[in-house]
């Protein structure tokens, strides 16, 4: 999805991540950007050694495995219900849904977190 697209989707102070071929060019609207303060995080995974791949992997399978990755969201639901979420956010207060809404493919071997949980996701496919 172009990163211009994203952005219109984002609320004001939304972040966006993103990871592209070495070839890849977008032209991007920085005043859009700016206006609605969101931020444009780049990603290359090629300036990571194997080592460290290895290294993160390895941390992340222990964590997936074990207690999960700690999350401050508030809802986290699988991605069909991206238009619940959205209503929310049109609807409730930051203090009524919390401070964040994750959203996960529905496809995923995640599972949403929960009170007995401590607001962790639960499993998730193994990385190498």
């Amino acid at each position: 999805m172009p990163i211009n697209r994203q952005a219109q989707l984002l609320t004001i102070g939304g972040r966006i991540i993103h990871s592209a071929g070495i070839r890849g060019f977008q032209e991007i609207d920085t005043g859009y950007l700016y206006r609605r303060d969101i931020s444009l995080l780049g990603f290359a995974i090629s300036k990571v050694s194997v080592e460290d791949a290895a290294e993160a992997a390895s941390y992340l399978n222990g964590m997936f495995a074990g207690p999960g990755i700690a999350t401050r969201a508030g809802k986290i639901l699988p991605l069909s219900q991206c238009a619940h979420a959205h209503r929310m956010m049109e609807t409730q207060s930051r203090h009524q849904m919390g401070e964040k809404i994750v959203l996960f493919p529905d496809s995923s071997k995640l599972l949403p977190a929960s009170a007995s949980t401590g607001g962790r996701f639960c499993a998730a496919p193994e990385f190498s």
